[in-house]
C-alpha cells in the first residue's frame, strides 16, 4: 500500500508512524536548532527512516548535507 501513496500522503503517514510511540515530537526546518535542543534525531525520507542516531552523530554526519541540501 505504501508504494501506492502520494508524497503528502507519506508524510502524513511518516508523521502519524512517529506519533504512535508518544514522543516529545520537534519537527522544523532549522535542523541545528532541532539538534542543539535533542537527544535523539532521525531524518525521513519518502516516509522512511534515512538517518537516525543521536543529536551529535546525525549533526556530524556527511550524509545530512545530501538528505538536506544543505
Amino acid at each position: 500500500m505504501q508504494g501506492q501513496l502520494s508524497g503528502g500522503e507519506l508524510q502524513m503517514l511518516s508523521i502519524g508512524r512517529a506519533l504512535m510511540t508518544h514522543p516529545a515530537l520537534i519537527v522544523d526546518r532549522d535542523y541545528r536548532k532541532v539538534l542543539a535542543h535533542s537527544d535523539h534525531a532521525l531524518v525521513l525520507q519518502k516516509g522512511q527512516v534515512v538517518l537516525q542516531g543521536t543529536a551529535d552523530e546525525v549533526a556530524q554526519s556527511a550524509a545530512l548535507s545530501g538528505y538536506l541540501g544543505v
